[in-house]
């Protein structure tokens, strides 16, 4: 070998290895700069109550609900259900119907092995109001994203809110392109009228409650000051239905359908499947419906539970069972501590007789309970 080709090959080594250098050393500061996001897809958060700082009582209720129907547009983000919060209530001795305040959303997480809460206040400036979002690491105790709002006048509080979570659901990881997919206008997602989501909040508290029939007034009320109200109509629908009111129970849920364009994503996969479930008795759109809603929310409980009860109330105990076992797993993975008792909640029998009912009395109540606190859970027959 000649003196100028084994230079040569040297030469080429000492670039390619200089080469890898740089992209080792660059690989490393990248990394080091850019830091990982606050959550992932696979970490669950609690929301604690508003504080209201205005004195004004339409806020008190009213935001929290407003904040839980935007951030479920999310398929990013997994909210720990009202319903949840109540049960884990209960386990530390508290009244259900205790005020959630950030000690108390803490505690909930490091219970339940939950990342972070979310917590919301509503201040006034002047003749303005200024809304914060701070999201808290449940287990350090450290702020892992802030997002603020300001609103020009008490008529502008709601749009105020709706984009503070969308600022806020970037800080906290979420992709610009899930954002804009999944983000309808918050007065779309619910309502503009502070009065028609004050009457809604209410009838959710009696809901959650079970106290179906005198949740019926507050959610009649919000679409009579607020005849575009779709989520409301719809948690009326499941109400009228959980009272064998079946005929209004239609009524409702085919103005809830008639409106469905003008709510996010998650809700109109809900009010899709009543419609077709209660209202026009059309199974294979109402399966079509669950099976498109659980690839869209992959982490969400209530396609799943759905589908295990209507797949067993079909004789299709195989098929119930793989549902009601997939949410188990699912269940297993964001929220561990919990999961044994949503185990045996969710969890279908398959009976021994081939013509033998099975067991679905444990997953109606768990379909019941949806990922946010939105009030249109499942209907009990």
């Amino acid at each position: 070998m000649t003196p100028s080709i084994s230079l040569g090959k040297r030469a080429v080594a000492i670039v390619l290895a200089l080469l890898a250098l740089v992209l080792i050393v660059g690989a490393f500061w990248y990394f080091k700069r850019t830091p990982s996001p606050p959550l992932t897809e696979r970490d669950t958060i609690v929301l604690a109550d508003f504080i209201n700082n205005t004195g004004d009582p339409v806020f008190d209720g009213t935001l929290k609900q407003a904040l839980a129907a935007q951030l479920e547009q999310s398929p990013f983000l997994n909210i720990f259900s009202d319903q949840r919060v109540r049960e884990t209530l209960r386990f530390m001795n508290r009244s259900p119907d205790e005020r959630v305040t950030k000690e108390i959303a803490r505690e909930i997480c490091q219970r339940q092995g939950l990342k972070a809460f979310l917590s919301g206040t509503i201040s006034p400036l002047g003749g303005n109001y200024v809304i914060t979002l701070d999201a808290t690491n449940a287990q350090t105790g450290d702020n892992i994203a802030i997002a603020q709002a300001e609103a020009e006048g008490k008529e502008e509080v709601i749009s105020a809110l709706g984009t503070a979570a969308t600022k806020l659901r970037e800080h906290l990881g979420e992709s610009l392109a899930s954002i804009q997919r999944y983000d309808a206008p918050i007065y779309e997602a619910t309502t503009s009228s502070l009065d028609a989501l004050k009457f809604f909040s209410m009838g959710v508290e009696q809901q959650l409650k079970g106290k179906y029939v005198e949740a019926i007034p507050f959610f009649k009320r919000a679409t009579q000051i607020d005849a575009n109200f779709a989520r409301a109509f719809a948690a009326m629908s499941s109400m009228y239905y959980n009272t064998r009111q079946y005929d209004l129970a239609a009524e409702a849920s085919r103005k809830a359908y008639e409106l469905r364009e003008r709510v996010g994503e998650y809700e109109k996969f809900y009010i899709t499947q009543v419609y077709y479930d209660n209202t026009t008795g059309e199974l294979d759109k109402y399966l079509q419906t669950l099976e498109l809603w659980k690839r869209t929310y992959p982490r969400d409980s209530a396609p799943h539970n759905n589908l295990a009860v209507k797949y067993t109330e079909l004789g299709l105990f195989e098929k119930g069972l793989e549902e009601a076992e997939e949410e188990a797993r699912r269940q297993e993975a964001v929220a561990p501590r919990e999961a044994h008792a949503r185990q045996r909640q969710a969890r279908v029998r398959v009976p021994k007789d081939d013509h033998a009912p099975g067991d679905v009395t444990s997953a109606r109540a768990s379909a019941r309970t949806r990922r946010a606190p939105s009030p249109s859970g499942v209907q009990a027959p």
